[in-house]
């Protein structure tokens, strides 16, 4: 009786334009079990938030169980006010108001409608055809700092996490010190180019592996869902001395 009422209801999506079928949940396509699996394996104590954006991130990652510190960095005035707002007194959060990148300088942020989709970079036109929220707005002058200038603050056993809009390469090149310590790394890589000069899919995994970490596992992050090209996804990188 169970499987002939399965049968209709997937009789019933399918004239409605849908398919149901069922895949086993596992690491490979449940970014929660990868997570979990990720703290508990590789000890992981801090967590370094580059973009964090209204502090999206840290609320998803707290919601899988982890209850260690974050240091969250995001440039945009409004996105990092209500970031700052939320965790005030949070003494496992430390929040900065900076740009992650290469050099200690004064820059200019493009700031887009949708805030998550702000960057140091032009967007492309591709980009906002897929999605017209990434269109800029307006700039502001933002602080750009690197990594490495805060690493006194840095624990041994650090996990980045870097969506940076196309920036993920500059926040690599000043973050020398900084990834000796890091065991893991969440990075955003595109597939095609979403952000005018951003370094490419295979260029990030490329510097990363001279810098001794191994892609791990892909998940989804962006996609044009008018023809199911993906655009964009996040890569895990694990140290390879670290590898189990």
């Amino acid at each position: 009786m169970i499987n002939y009422i399965k049968h209709l209801i997937r009789i019933a999506f399918k004239r409605n334009g849908y398919n149901i079928h069922v895949t086993p949940i596992n690491p490979s396509n449940n970014e929660e079990l990868l997570m979990i699996l990720l703290f508990q394996r590789y000890g992981i104590d801090q967590i370094l938030d580059i973009g964090a954006s209204r502090g999206q991130y840290i609320n998803s990652i707290r919601g899988m169980g982890y209850c260690k510190n974050f240091i969250s960095f995001e440039p945009v005035k409004e996105a990092y006010a209500e970031l700052e707002k939320r965790y005030k007194g949070d003494i496992l959060v430390k929040t900065y108001n900076v740009a992650i990148g290469d050099k200690n300088k004064d820059i200019f942020i493009n700031v887009s409608k949708c805030d998550l989709c702000s960057s140091v970079l032009n967007v492309t036109d591709i980009t906002v055809k897929v999605e017209p929220g990434t269109k800029h707005i307006t700039k502001e002058k933002c602080k750009m700092r690197t990594l490495d200038s805060f690493y006194n603050e840095f624990s041994e056993n650090l996990m980045l996490k870097i969506d940076v809009q196309g920036f993920e390469k500059n926040v690599l090149l000043g973050a020398t010190k900084t990834l000796k310590n890091a065991k893991a790394l969440f990075v955003e890589m595109s597939l095609v180019e979403l952000y005018k000069g951003e370094a490419s899919f295979s260029d990030i995994i490329k510097t990363l592996e001279k810098k001794g970490f191994e892609l791990y596992a892909i998940t989804p992050a962006f996609m044009d869902n008018s023809t199911g090209r993906m655009l964009q996804v996040d890569g895990l990188f694990i140290k390879k001395e670290k590898l189990l």
